[in-house]
């Protein structure tokens, strides 16, 4: 019966997403939203780049293209009417990877097990993940890599992590995801930290090294390279749910160094601390770096957010530690009506301005941050929980079955 759940859920989160990503209309507006596309993940851009490679000329030399060569390689060699099922087949590829993630997680796991297709339902049946995928963005390409990384480190395979995270490096650079996937695969392999280190580092460079060779050979230069910059310098300002467009171009260009070095620096200061703050569970410290990946970084959309959602789906557990779901869940919804209706009247209507959409995007960045604050704090409650437990002593736990009581209460374990 599991078995055959799961395959249901595949087939219709397939069916879904091929019919919308076909469907040309609804496809075509879905591409021109600022909350599904950026510049790094436009199929519009996408198009553009293999048209101007197809006439001869380099598609990096402009600023129109910033997208990996490896897309440019795919999507020419894939015929039109299959680009639907690519989309659609990249989505099940995740929700399948995050479905073994599951099974190698209830291997250690004590409480009830994850079920499949409950992992599988979520993931496939995220609106924002659909949404995304019907819009043709390049994102869900970037989370099946993250997933298939994911799945290596918790399965101990070092070649399929590191590959695997080598990928969506050359498609949208998470490198601060890159400590918490070490230590779930030294979790994994229980060898010493060094060794892992020692076994990962080589295969990424090599395959990261291959994958410029190769780049360079098809595109017959080094402009591409500029495809790993455009996060850093952010030099395309179109609009999006980012924090970065308004600030940069509101920024006189005299301070625009300084600043962008405390935008990147402010991302990167995340990984060390988090990953050894849940060194006891780097699964989560992947969950958590992920949604903070997807609030900070300089183009993100929606489908960020749905992976760490789908991400979150592997942590069950923390549900009773959370503090405030309801109110995080209902900013998110609140934020994705602001969204659209704060672009209208911006763009169509003319009768409000930047300022209003950029006030929606700082909303939806702090919908995020909730989200992952209480997913932080929840696991890190948790873990305290159980040493206590371990320790023998009376363990601390919240009453969340009486009405209007809230405090901290000792119960015996």
């Amino acid at each position: 019966m599991p078995s055959l759940r799961l395959a249901a859920v595949l087939l219709i989160g397939f069916v879904l997403r091929v019919g919308l990503c076909a469907y040309h209309p609804f496809a075509a507006y879905a591409g021109t939203r600022l909350e599904l596309s950026t510049p790094v993940t436009s199929w519009k851009a996408l198009q553009e780049g293999i048209y101007l490679y197809d006439q001869g000329l380099d598609p990096y030399e402009g600023t129109i293209f910033r997208q990996a060569p490896l897309l440019l390689m795919l999507f020419r060699a894939i015929p039109e009417y299959f680009v639907p099922a690519t989309f659609a087949l990249a989505d099940l590829g995740t929700a399948l990877a995050l479905v073994g993630v599951a099974y190698i997680k209830n291997k250690d796991r004590k409480e009830a097990p994850l079920d499949p297709w409950w992992i599988a339902l979520i993931v496939l049946m995220n609106p924002l993940s659909v949404l995304s995928t019907a819009a043709r963005s390049t994102t869900c390409l970037s989370n099946l890599c993250l997933a298939l990384a994911l799945l290596g480190a918790a399965s101990g395979s070092v070649v399929s992590a590191a590959c695997a995270f080598s990928f969506s490096m050359h498609l949208s650079m998470p490198i601060i995801l890159l400590p918490a996937l070490v230590v779930l695969l030294n979790r994994a392999q229980k060898e010493s930290m060094s060794t892992t280190i020692k076994q990962v580092l080589p295969v990424l460079l090599v395959h990261q090294g291959s994958l410029l060779f190769a780049s360079r050979i098809y595109t017959d230069s080094w402009t591409f390279l500029r495809t790993y910059a455009a996060p850093l310098v952010v030099q395309d300002l179109t609009p999006n749910i980012g924090l970065y467009w308004y600030f940069f171009i509101e920024m006189f260009d005299h301070f625009r160094n300084f600043f962008l070095l405390v935008f990147q620096a402010h991302l990167a200061c995340y990984a060390l601390p988090i990953t050894l703050k849940l060194r006891f569970n780097p699964l989560l410290a992947f969950t958590v770096l992920a949604g903070i990946f997807s609030t900070f970084k300089a183009y993100p959309s929606v489908g960020d957010t749905a992976f760490y959602h789908s991400l979150l789906a592997l942590h069950p557990e923390l549900a009773p530690h959370m503090r405030h779901p309801l109110f995080t869940i209902m900013a998110h919804l609140y934020t994705l009506l602001l969204l659209p209706i704060f672009h209208y009247l911006w763009l169509y209507a003319g009768s409000g301005n930047s300022n209003f959409y950029y006030a929606s995007t700082l909303v939806w960045a702090l919908a995020n941050g909730l989200g992952v604050m209480d997913t932080l704090s929840a696991g890190v409650k948790r873990r305290f929980l159980w040493e206590l437990k371990q320790e023998g002593h009376e363990a601390l736990q919240e009453d969340w079955e009486t009405p209007n009581k809230e405090d901290w209460t000792l119960v015996n374990q």
